[in-house]
């Protein structure tokens, strides 16, 4: 029997061949339909051969999130970079805090982004900042 209601979906739900899954009710009634979407990213497939690793759902996200860190990644190949220069490059990056998937955490004592962590040490005169 069709009502006024609210309809809540939680996860996914796709239609094969795209499209919209909920359709308009037969009479005259108001649904309201609210999506919850999980935080965890899932790939699966129906052909039969495996979905995306953990590592390249990641790798796409990060891909999305930061243009500028897919073009340093290829800077590599398209600028002559050798791998030292563009590993280079990228470190200098993350360390600017640029890199919205590895924020720049800096503390009294330290300074950390991704997987760089480096000390810093102060005196009267002088502070150094050294890798760890």
């Amino acid at each position: 029997m069709e009502a006024n209601h609210n309809l809540t979906i939680t996860g996914n739900l796709f239609v094969e061949g795209g499209g919209v899954p909920v359709v308009s009710t037969l009479g005259t009634y108001q649904v309201n339909v609210n999506y919850t979407v999980p935080i965890m990213a899932q790939g699966f497939s129906t052909s039969g051969v495996s979905g995306p690793s953990s590592s390249e759902i990641a790798s796409a996200v990060r891909v999305e999130l930061s243009p500028e860190l897919t073009k340093i990644m290829t800077l590599e190949s398209n600028a002559g970079l050798t791998s030292n220069q563009a590993t280079m490059l990228l470190e200098m990056y993350e360390l600017l805090g640029l890199d919205p998937t590895k924020p720049l955490v800096v503390t009294e004592n330290s300074r950390v982004a991704g997987s760089i962590s480096q000390t810093i040490v102060t005196s009267e005169t002088e502070t150094m900042i050294m890798r760890n």
